[in-house]
């Protein structure tokens, strides 16, 4: 594990669970302006739906904790422990970083889903 990934981990320990940031430039222009950010746990799967649903910590104005669910279709990329996973891998409790499409007026939608730590 290399440096950066190590401090990540050591971050979201510490912290339990994180918060949802909105856009990244960067990352953004790769998917038509809105791609957004998720970092938390996973507090619920339903595989029969290919969604999963991310407990986070909310600071904007307040501290608290919210969910969001993500519909992750078969073209999302997950990792797992440093290879490419599917959905049936993920476990609740995993500490993961997210990023997704808002499709409204569809569900938010997941580009890549990325299990930190363990």
């Amino acid at each position: 594990m290399n440096k950066a990934a190590l401090v990540m981990v050591l971050f979201l320990v510490l912290a339990g669970a994180t918060l949802c940031a909105a856009d990244d430039a960067s990352m953004a222009a790769r998917v038509g302006g809105n791609l957004l950010t998720c970092l938390g746990q996973i507090s619920d799967i339903d595989w029969v739906a290919s969604a999963v649903t991310v407990r986070y910590m909310q600071t904007q104005g307040y501290l608290a904790y919210d969910e969001i669910t993500l519909f992750v279709p078969r073209s999302a990329t997950i990792q797992k422990r440093g290879r490419s996973v599917g959905l049936s891998e993920l476990q609740i409790g995993d500490q993961l970083t997210a990023e997704y499409v808002n499709a409204s007026p569809g569900p938010l939608k997941a580009v890549k889903i990325t299990v930190v730590g363990q």
